[in-house]
């Protein structure tokens, strides 16, 4: 409820979420507003991958309202295809990392309007919040 607070109040175009349990939150926050949501299922299964539980199920459910469902590999978009709960084409792939050779590096424009965005992740001392900030 404190984050549908959030984002009815500061009105975001996008919320990004990431993991099963905080793209649920987003899901459900995102509901009946203009935000987009977009979670990234960042899970990974040595196939062959094991059926989800009936709470990993019902929070993959609600991913069905994103504007895409982003997997950070090909084999976990295909799994998350192989649940039958998505549109087609709705799942994509993002691979974690850049290809440097294809992308150079370019000074950043400043941007024509002001983006707003709110993400749901679990901040931990891996994540390196300090270099974020």
């Amino acid at each position: 409820l404190t984050l549908r607070k959030v984002v009815r109040r500061i009105g975001p175009d996008v919320v990004l979420s990431y993991l099963r349990t905080p793209s649920a939150y987003a899901a459900l926050a995102t509901r009946g507003t203009s935000s987009a949501f977009i979670p990234s299922e960042r899970s990974s299964y040595a196939p062959p991958a094991p059926p989800p539980t009936w709470s990993e199920r019902a929070a993959l459910r609600t991913f069905r309202w994103g504007a895409r469902i982003v997997a950070n590999s090909y084999a976990q978009a295909e799994w998350l295809n192989t649940l039958g709960v998505f549109a087609p084409g709705q799942v994509m792939t993002i691979l974690n990392g850049v290809n440097l050779s294809r992308f150079a590096v370019t000074p950043v424009p400043p941007p024509a309007e002001r983006l707003r965005l709110v993400t749901v992740a679990r901040i931990g001392h891996e994540k390196n919040p300090d270099g974020l900030a």
